[in-house]
C-alpha cells in the first residue's frame, strides 16, 4: 500500500490526476505512516511526497504528527536548494570566465524544471559533466571558489582532504541547515555496452541553457532532454549491474525527463519489488532518436 502512494507521486501527473489516485489510498487501514514515510526515506522521495502531497491538497488528510514532520522537511529542502543555487551560479559564472565547457545534470538540473522548484526535488550534491580533457581547469575554478578536494565529514564538521584528482570537491558554509556543498564531477559514463568515446563531448556540444530561480542573470548549462535521461538510465543500470538499489527518486527523473510521457506506456508502472528493469520500456526513446542510443539487449 505504501508503494502505490510513492508510486503515484512518482509519476508525472497532473494535480487532478494524482489527487485521484493517492486520495482512496490515504484512506486505506492497510496504510502505515510509518513505513510510508521511512519507505520515502529509503528510496529518497520524501520531499517529493511532501510536495505531491501539498499541491494536491491532499496534506490536511494527513495525522497531524506526520503533516508537521513533512512541513518541515519541505521547508528544509527549500532552503538547501537556495544554497545549492547560490552554488551552481557561482561555479556558471566561475566556468564561462575560465572557458570550460560542463552540464550540470540530476538534482539541481532537474529541480526547477521538471519538480517544479518547490523543494520537491531533493539532492545533496552538484553532479556535473565535464569533457575530461577540461577536467583539470574545472577543477582549478572550483579551487578559486573556495572548494577542496574531498568530502564533508559530519563528525568533525571540516573536508577529509582527498586528491587533487578527486572526482568531488567540497565547499564548507556557515550554515547550520546546509553546512556545505558539493561538487561531483563526471567525466565518463557507465559503459554496460561499448560507448562511442566522444560521447560526452557531444553531449556538451548539444548542451542547452534555462533559467536558475534565485538568480536572474545566470543561465545554468544543461543536457538535452534525451541525453539527460541517458545519463540517468546508464547510472541505474550501473547501479543494478553492482546489486545496488535503484530508488524511486531515479525512476521519478527518468519519467520526467522522456520527452514524450504518452509513449512512455507499461514503463510508468513501477513494481517497487523490481529493479531497474521496470525502466526498460524508455531505452525504446533512446533508441529512436538520431543520436546515440544504447544498443538491443542492455
Amino acid at each position: 500500500m505504501e508503494h502505490l502512494v510513492l508510486e503515484a507521486a512518482c509519476l508525472p501527473a497532473p494535480v487532478e490526476q494524482q489527487h485521484a489516485a493517492i486520495r482512496p489510498l490515504l484512506t486505506e487501514p492497510a496504510l502505515h505512516w510509518g513505513t510510508l514515510l521511512a519507505t520515502a526515506i529509503e528510496h529518497k522521495v520524501l520531499c517529493l511526497l511532501a510536495d505531491t502531497l501539498t499541491t494536491t491538497g491532499l496534506v490536511d488528510e494527513v495525522p497531524r504528527a506526520f503533516r508537521r514532520f513533512l512541513t518541515s522537511v519541505l521547508r528544509t529542502s527549500r532552503h538547501k536548494t537556495a544554497v545549492h543555487r547560490a552554488q551552481a551560479a557561482a561555479l556558471t559564472d566561475a566556468a564561462a570566465r575560465h572557458h570550460v565547457a560542463f552540464a550540470a545534470v540530476k538534482g539541481i538540473a532537474l529541480e526547477s524544471q521538471l519538480y517544479g522548484g518547490r523543494g520537491a526535488r531533493e539532492f545533496s550534491d552538484l553532479d556535473v559533466l565535464v569533457a575530461p580533457d577540461q577536467a583539470d581547469a574545472f577543477r582549478r575554478a572550483l579551487r578559486l571558489l573556495g572548494y577542496q578536494p574531498g568530502r564533508y565529514d559530519s563528525t568533525t564538521h571540516r573536508v577529509a582532504l582527498d586528491d587533487p584528482m578527486s572526482a568531488t570537491y567540497t565547499r564548507l558554509h556557515d550554515d547550520l541547515v546546509a553546512p556545505c556543498t558539493a561538487v561531483d564531477i563526471i567525466t565518463d559514463l557507465p559503459r554496460p555496452v561499448p560507448v562511442l568515446p566522444d560521447l560526452v563531448p557531444s553531449m556538451l556540444d548539444r548542451r542547452r541553457s534555462q533559467p536558475l530561480p534565485g538568480h536572474p542573470n545566470i543561465d545554468l548549462p544543461v543536457l538535452a532532454p534525451l541525453d539527460h535521461l541517458t545519463v540517468v538510465l546508464l547510472t541505474a543500470r550501473r547501479k543494478d549491474d553492482s546489486g545496488r538499489p535503484v530508488f524511486l527518486r531515479t525512476r521519478a527523473d527518468a519519467l520526467r525527463l522522456a520527452p514524450a510521457s504518452a509513449q512512455i506506456g507499461p514503463a510508468t508502472q513501477i513494481p517497487a519489488a523490481e529493479g531497474v528493469r521496470g525502466l526498460d520500456g524508455l531505452w525504446d526513446l533512446c533508441r529512436a532518436d538520431e543520436g546515440w542510443a544504447p544498443t538491443a539487449g542492455i
